[in-house]
């Protein structure tokens, strides 16, 4: 009779060890860290139609930054000319694309590192005054995901960037997530005089 009561304690206080340990699992994997970068970026660069950069190539450099700071501070030609310089611990990845006149679209697909908090675009125009040659957007956060989405559901959507490039320089971007919402948010600096 000792032996079966003691087995009957010694079970529940197993029972209650297993409930605890469960509660504190699935506890710890609904909590939220760091939110990292969205898996993809997708910028969309459109030239509608206008000649850009009197009938010449135009490179665009697109660099993935910790902080805006730095690339904020700096002069167009010091970034032109090295930008890896320039930039230096800010610098998280850099990826160049070039628009032919006779584009009239162009797609860059970015997979931002860990700690990209903002995506640095600039333009390489051949006549530089009065354009709009550097743009920053920032790298939206992934969504909080419980254990239900994580394991029921798809990844967060993708972020569609739609930049015109204008003879005049960057136009105001919109973006677009995976589930067709459109928002204007991007900083942009004013024209180099």
């Amino acid at each position: 009779m000792l032996t079966s009561a003691l087995s009957r304690r010694h079970s529940r206080f197993d029972r209650y060890q297993y409930a605890v340990l469960i509660a504190v699992m699935l506890i710890s994997s609904c909590a939220t860290k760091d939110p990292k970068p969205l898996a993809n970026n997708t910028l969309v660069f459109e030239t509608s139609g206008q000649i850009i950069n009197r009938g010449s190539p135009l490179k665009i450099t697109v660099v993935q930054l910790s902080s805006k700071s730095q690339f904020m501070a700096e002069e167009y030609f010091t970034l032109q000319s090295d930008v890896d310089k320039a930039l230096d611990d800010q610098l998280l990845g850099k990826d160049e694309l070039f628009i032919s006149p006779d584009e009239d679209k162009k797609i860059m697909t970015l997979d931002p590192a860990a700690d990209a908090r903002y995506l640095g675009i600039f333009a390489e125009y051949k006549q530089m005054e009065d354009k709009a040659w550097r743009l920053l957007l920032p790298v939206p956060p992934a969504k909080a995901s419980s254990v239900w989405r994580s394991l029921w559901s798809s990844a967060d959507p993708d972020m569609f960037w739609t930049i015109q490039v204008t003879p005049s320089g960057f136009q105001r971007p919109s973006v677009q997530d995976g589930h067709g919402e459109q928002s204007t948010r991007a900083e942009r600096q004013g024209r180099r005089s």
